[in-house]
């Protein structure tokens, strides 16, 4: 089986933006308490509700953990750049998801050169009509991993769950088919099911178990 990757460039600048850079390396350090909660600042939609909720979130820190105030200090220096640009905002709260699950990824199995992002994907004569956000494939092994990624599940359509599937039935179900949102598992589960091609090999991660990528 002839596997490769077929990368696009049009998300590149998102990908390489210093705010989305910055802001996925302090939460795959960040094992307190402020890791959900950056997550749930960085699922809003609008500026106004992320100030709203940045304030709450300032207040009980200083009142119940005040050790990590420096650290949220960090966060929302790059959070208020990002949400304070308006014409971009939502390619780049996307960006930093597809670039969380990436290096999440390249700590599972160390090789880059294996490791693609916005691409599409061909095997042998047949190649996948739409991009994926992240796929990781082992010509050695001949086994790899495809990722649709959405800030809400909300945001997933058929097509999308369609085009994994297809990956994997292409593939002889050695090209894994998996969704990552920063949202509560049950509701990604509940939005795919509705979907006439979901079946229970899609791999779904969300809230409690995002960090297992880089494992499991």
């Amino acid at each position: 089986m002839i596997v490769k990757a077929l990368p696009k460039s049009d998300r590149d600048k998102f990908y390489q933006d210093s705010r989305v850079v910055q802001i996925v390396s302090l939460l795959l350090k960040d094992n307190t308490s402020l890791y959900k909660e950056i997550i749930h600042l960085i699922t809003c939609n609008t500026l106004n509700r992320y100030q709203t909720n940045l304030e709450s979130l300032s207040i009980l820190v200083e009142m119940t953990e005040p050790q990590l105030i420096g650290l949220l200090e960090e966060y929302v220096i790059h959070l208020n750049s990002l949400f304070n640009d308006e014409k971009l905002i939502g390619n780049l709260r996307g960006a930093i998801l597809e670039i969380y699950v990436h290096e999440s990824l390249y700590s599972k199995y160390g090789d880059r050169s294996c490791l693609h992002l916005n691409c599409q994907i061909q095997i042998d004569s047949w190649c996948s009509k739409l991009t994926v956000d992240n796929f990781y494939f082992s010509h050695t092994e001949e086994v790899g991993e495809s990722f649709e990624c959405k800030i809400k599940p909300a945001k997933l359509d058929i097509k999308d769950l369609d085009n994994l599937v297809e990956i994997w039935v292409n593939s002889h179900n050695s090209i894994k088919p998996c969704v990552a949102c920063f949202y509560e598992d049950k509701t990604i589960e509940t939005r795919l099911e509705r979907m006439p091609t979901y079946t229970d090999d899609i791999c779904i991660f969300g809230l409690s178990n995002i960090r297992n990528i880089s494992s499991s």
